[in-house]
């Protein structure tokens, strides 16, 4: 699908330049054309209005042949007469032709209604004629000698052709270039749209099992109290409120991608956080894990409360399941004019440098097992990126140096024309 992609921009892109370019360059031939013959037509009225000065020859073309004189130079003229039976009377004192030649300038000029015209005696001999009425209906013919401006063109011509065809190899592999790094957003994103439908099918699928296998226990022991039947009913109800957290994570994740305008208002984010530590304390405890803070007060934010308390819940949360118990957790908020940094460490095992590159994706665990039995699905941290990213923030991921992971929230406290653009906003 994608090389089918590729090839189609690569050839719409190919197909507009070259036209763009043929247009271009014929232009610019015709306009030199019409400039070069603009120019050896003004030559050749201003000649053919002036005084005609012919010397007989004596004879018609019909008759003996004539003496072969050098022809003409470039961009000289020269005069035929005829007279009222468009016989050869007379030629330009300054340049002869034999007989085959002048029957041939005669018969081109005649051979045409038009007053002006072109006579080819050969590839390197062309002329340019004005045909004259004279007031006793004689004829006289005027003769510019073009080969240079045809010379001129042949080169203008042959240097389009070449340039014309070189630009075009040039932009086809430019265009190829471009084509593809073009494709390769689309490409990932879709890539992550696949992996992202197979994972979300895998998350439903797993408690929807787990719910059918307890309740095929049930419905085998029909003759059992409910009270007896209690475990099984209980990991029914688990699984079930599992899938609806998964799904409530997938709708969020979807309203984002929607690009929903999130409602916001300034808030104090140190009571958030206070509040949020304090309502998750009692994990903490059950774990046997000393839970830190060290939190500025009074820090204000324009921001959704609700989401930025939903962030802080993920990060703690997560920091919860990946300390040991006897470890400790530390909440920190300082705040600055310009930012305000929210960090979370913990005294875990860390995060490897692989997995901090894709710890932020959709459904990624780095213990899949472990992250299952603590009813995790994966989409936490990608959450708290949209998240950040709807608040104009960054978050990053970091080892604490005799510790272990730390992740950092910057949130601006006033926007910038570098959040603004940063955002496409």
């Amino acid at each position: 699908m994608f090389k089918k992609m590729l090839l189609k921009i690569t050839l719409i892109n190919m197909a507009i330049v070259m036209i763009i370019v043929t247009i271009i360059l014929c232009g610019v031939f015709f306009i030199m054309r019409i400039e070069l013959v603009n120019a050896s037509e003004k030559i050749l009225v201003s000649m053919a209005t002036d005084k005609l000065e012919t010397t007989p020859l004596g004879e018609h073309p019909s008759g003996p042949p004539f003496q072969k004189i050098k022809p003409p130079r470039e961009n000289e003229f020269f005069y035929i007469r005829l007279d009222q039976q468009k016989r050869f009377v007379s030629i330009s004192p300054s340049v002869t032709f034999d007989r085959e030649q002048i029957n041939s300038l005669i018969t081109a000029a005649l051979a045409t209604t038009w007053d002006r015209g072109i006579a080819k005696l050969s590839e390197s001999q062309v002329f340019r004629f004005q045909k004259l009425l004279l007031q006793d209906q004689s004829i006289s013919l005027v003769f510019i000698d073009i080969s240079s401006e045809q010379n001129a063109l042949s080169s203008l011509l042959r240097a389009i052709v070449i340039s014309g065809g070189i630009g075009c190899l040039l932009f086809l592999f430019g265009s190829v270039v471009v084509a593809r790094r073009s494709v390769a957003p689309v490409k990932e994103a879709w890539q992550k749209q696949i992996d992202f439908v197979a994972d979300a099918s895998h998350e439903l699928r797993s408690p929807l099992a787990v719910a059918a296998a307890n309740l095929d226990v049930v419905l085998g022991e029909g003759d059992q109290t409910v009270e007896s039947q209690l475990r099984w009913l209980t990991n029914i109800k688990n699984e079930q409120l599992r899938m609806a957290k998964l799904i409530d994570d997938l709708l969020f994740l979807a309203s984002c991608d929607g690009r929903k305008k999130v409602e916001k208002k300034r808030f104090d984010v140190s009571q958030a956080l206070n509040e949020v530590v304090g309502s998750m304390s009692v994990l903490f405890t059950e774990k046997a894990i000393t839970l830190n803070k060290e939190i500025d007060s009074a820090q204000m934010l324009n921001g959704n409360e609700a989401r930025i308390k939903q962030l802080l819940v993920i990060l703690l949360d997560n920091a919860c399941k990946y300390t040991p118990s006897g470890g400790w957790v530390t909440a920190k908020l300082i705040g600055t004019k310009a930012e305000i940094v929210i960090s979370i460490s913990d005294s875990g095992a860390g995060i490897s440098e692989s997995e901090r590159q894709r710890i932020f994706d959709r459904f990624y665990r780095s213990d899949k097992s472990r992250s299952r039995a603590t009813g995790g699905s994966g989409l936490g941290l990608a959450i708290a990126v949209q998240i950040v990213a709807e608040h104009h923030g960054t978050i990053s991921v970091a080892n604490e140096a005799g510790a272990g992971a730390v992740f950092t929230v910057r949130l601006p406290v006033k926007l910038t024309s570098r959040h603004l653009s940063q955002f496409n906003l």
